[in-house]
């Protein structure tokens, strides 16, 4: 991870993912209640059909700066992980 830079570390962390990963589970409720998806179906799906623009444009914006491509890939798994997780805690779905 040669291209990752030391302000990524510092300001994408664990709490800024969380609270991105709970904004994108109040967004897309709808798509996700009443079905009787497995972790891995939702997995699937998020890697399938959400477009990280958002997340990538929020932290550039935080960083004031453009991401590497290291950056944009770390970013993506990591957001993904952090709703997966997200996801697994909430009872009612």
């Amino acid at each position: 991870m040669k291209n990752i830079g030391k302000d990524f570390k510092e300001k994408i962390d664990q709490k800024w993912l969380d609270g991105e990963a709970e904004n994108h589970l109040e967004v897309w409720e709808d798509r996700f209640r009443g079905k009787n998806w497995t972790k891995d179906d939702f997995k699937f799906d998020l890697e399938m059909n959400h477009d990280p623009s958002l997340q990538i444009e929020w932290a550039e914006e935080k960083l004031e700066r453009k991401l590497t491509s290291e950056e944009y890939d770390l970013l993506v798994d990591l957001f993904n992980k952090a709703v997966v997780k997200k996801y697994k805690k909430i009872p009612s779905w």
